[in-house]
């Protein structure tokens, strides 16, 4: 089970200057709408359009699965069941009390992948599918029996997939958890791999519920040691950590499989893997991303009243001007910004991607049910990156990104990013 990391330590201080809801998870009047698929046996009380949606992201990623199993003799399996509900009360009354409260499980006695929607995103939703997915896949078609490092590991390098409408990218590197991996390695805090190795199941839940900020430090230890096995290197460790896990599913016991797979030198491989975790950069996608959420959570601390937020350039120039503004930003993933550094402001408004001389990559909309500001980026292979403001804990709004496959956006909004008329 596992949730995505949530918006921390955001602070913002000004100086001489005086949301769209997130899914509120209402069902279909009680309805449960069902879809089978090649591999899956989708149900929800969402929508019979939302169960589709399921469904179709659940083949893609098997898809994604499979292939890095590729000349693997794989177990046969059923439809694998998905149930995804609208209200986090009816999810939680579906599992058992050991999972309650978390955003999603494989209950593998049930063989069963369950998440709700209320108050998410679809992007965190299918995210979260995306990693329990991988459980299931794993439990069925590889090993009931697996190490747990590699479980959840191999669990959160799929759920930082992303998907275009055809395909799914892999390997992403997010800012976030590049900041607390580096973090935990340059502070001594993180776990020594020897012990993140032999974990079980009882030792990593409480250590999740113990400490939010060491459950952190655990999946991206997992994640990292995983992608540094498929990517160090150009791959080279890649066919080492597949075998691995086979010659675990062929009965060969945790500590030889280890030995025959990546020999038994442990302390060798925490050095080659921290080593590889301090290179590690986030990419193209996650720096637009983090961008536009810093942009939008500017606008609403500088503008307090979205009315007056109106023009992206606009606010780029005020927030250039030292002369008139002084400011400071402090983000959740390490990063303290200020009007002083012009290049790091500047380069808030520049997409990756972008290969313009504009100076602004993102296009601001007003959303025509609320009047809400919405800010978008067009420049992503198949994806549209979208940030906007939902309610939060207290009063006032927070702020959301997520990316939405290019070819769901509804027609009028594509017509409308077609022909950017407000920067």
């Amino acid at each position: 089970m596992r949730d995505l990391f949530k918006q921390i330590g955001w602070r913002m201080w000004l100086v001489s200057a005086a949301a769209v809801m997130a899914y509120p998870g209402a069902s279909a009047a009680g309805r449960w709408f069902t879809v089978d698929s090649q591999h899956y046996g989708v149900g929800t009380d969402v929508s019979q359009e939302f169960t589709r949606l399921v469904a179709q992201h659940m083949e893609a990623i098997y898809k994604e699965y499979e292939r890095r199993f590729q000349g693997y003799a794989l177990k046969e399996h059923g439809r694998f069941q998905v149930k995804v509900y609208a209200r986090e009360e009816d999810y939680n009354a579906a599992v058992p009390p050991a999972v309650k409260g978390s955003s999603g499980a494989f209950v593998s006695a049930d063989r069963l992948l369950a998440a709700f929607r209320e108050g998410r995103t679809d992007e965190v939703v299918f995210r979260t599918l995306y990693h329990e997915g991988f459980h299931q896949f794993l439990f069925n078609r590889v090993s009931a029996d697996v190490p747990l490092w590699i479980n959840e590991g191999f669990a959160e390098y799929f759920a930082e997939a992303t998907w275009n409408g055809r395909d799914f990218t892999t390997g992403q590197v997010p800012w976030v958890r590049v900041h607390v991996l580096k973090e935990a390695l340059k502070g001594g805090t993180y776990i020594p791999l020897s012990r993140l190795f032999l974990m079980q199941a009882d030792d990593w839940l409480a250590s999740v519920r113990a400490d939010e900020s060491q459950a952190s430090v655990q999946y991206c230890e997992a994640w990292s040691v995983v992608h540094f096995l498929l990517h160090a290197r150009g791959g080279r460790y890649r066919a080492r950590a597949l075998g691995y896990l086979v010659l675990i599913a062929e009965g060969m016991d945790y500590d030889r499989a280890f030995q025959e797979s990546f020999g038994s030198n442990v302390e060798g491989f925490e050095r080659a893997w921290r080593q590889y975790a301090m290179t590690l950069e986030p990419g193209p996608e996650d720096v637009c991303s983090k961008n536009m959420e810093v942009v939008a959570f500017v606008a609403l601390r500088y503008y307090g009243d979205m009315d007056r937020f109106t023009s992206l350039e606009r606010l780029r120039r005020d927030l250039l001007d030292s002369n008139r503004l002084e400011w400071q930003v402090a983000t959740g993933w390490g990063e303290e910004i200020s009007g002083k550094d012009k290049r790091r402001v500047t380069a808030l408004f520049r997409c990756p991607y972008d290969r313009s001389w504009a100076a602004v990559s993102y296009v601001l909309l007003k959303n025509l049910r609320t009047g809400l500001p919405e800010i978008y980026c067009t420049h992503h292979p198949g994806i549209v990156m979208k940030a906007y403001y939902v309610a939060g804990a207290e009063p006032g709004r927070e702020v959301e990104v997520e990316r939405i496959v290019r070819a769901t956006l509804p027609p009028a909004l594509a017509k409308q990013l077609e022909s950017p008329h407000k920067r």
